[in-house]
């Protein structure tokens, strides 16, 4: 996985900087000026990234069990268990940034402030340390992050502030008000088929029916899994739906802390 991410950002990244707007020796017609690798759609290179980033963290916190195991030696060690890893998920990190997908950002976000939290309750990375270094990697963090949002691109910067961007009338570009405006039509969806739902593949049908007039783009999903699910499949679509989700989790925490294994621990 991690090596398919660094690939396809590699490839992506070649053809963004070099203006090259195909896929293989396809033109493309959608999303241009934006990294989508061989994906025709940025959002979902973008989900692929946010699936082998965390991995490849993951891979440099498993290293101790091979070292430990001398399966490796200190340098294979470093090179393979650290500068490898962190050079693959730093690559996966550009490319992400420059696939403009706002969802695939936030995503990223939430994915590494749990990923944060997991390592810091579960795996006790931070047992025995003293205050002032737990500070002092937090405040090398927050460096990091701040120095990276003062010197990003400008057309970074305004595709990231159309997040929060609400306005009147008619709208075209589907910030965060225009995907809760389709929520809040998709809601009113739910309410007339509450139990079943209207049918797996029938929103698209249906939605032009509920359809806020300020929206001027087709909608054929609601760019919302859960009230997709609600909406298609019901009360107890939706029900069976997050009680996979709560059980998956379940299952992965305590795998995460009761492994003996720190490599299934990080990969886990």
């Amino acid at each position: 996985v991690v090596i398919v991410g660094t690939s396809l950002a590699i490839y992506g990244l070649y053809n963004y900087f070099n203006g090259i707007e195909k896929i293989y020796t396809l033109d493309k017609k959608h999303y241009l000026g934006m990294v989508t690798s061989t994906y025709v759609n940025h959002n979902h290179i973008g989900g692929y990234f946010e699936l082998a980033i965390p991995l490849a963290i993951g891979l440099i916190l498993a290293k101790e069990r091979l070292l430990r195991r001398g399966k490796i030696g200190k340098i294979s060690s470093v090179i393979f268990g650290s500068l490898l890893p962190l050079a693959a998920a730093v690559i996966m990190i550009i490319a992400l940034v420059f696939t403009y997908s706002r969802g695939a950002w936030i995503g990223f976000f939430g994915s590494m402030i749990g990923f944060g939290i997991i390592i810091a309750l579960w795996l006790k990375i931070f047992k025995g340390w003293s205050r002032p270094k737990k500070w002092g990697i937090f405040a090398v963090i927050a460096v990091i992050i701040i120095s990276a949002a003062m010197f990003m691109p400008e057309d970074i910067k305004q595709r990231a502030t159309t997040l929060l961007e609400f306005k009147e009338g008619e709208f075209e570009d589907m910030s965060i008000q225009g995907r809760l405006i389709v929520n809040r039509n998709t809601l009113e969806m739910i309410k007339d088929y509450p139990i079943l739902g209207s049918g797996p593949g029938t929103f698209n049908i249906l939605y032009p029916k509920y359809r806020d007039p300020r929206l001027r783009t087709f909608m054929n999903a609601t760019h919302n899994d859960y009230l997709q699910y609600a909406e298609e499949m019901g009360l107890f679509g939706i029900g069976s739906f997050i009680l996979l989700l709560v059980l998956f989790c379940k299952k992965s925490l305590n795998l995460i802390k009761n492994l003996p294994d720190k490599y299934l621990q990080g990969l886990t």
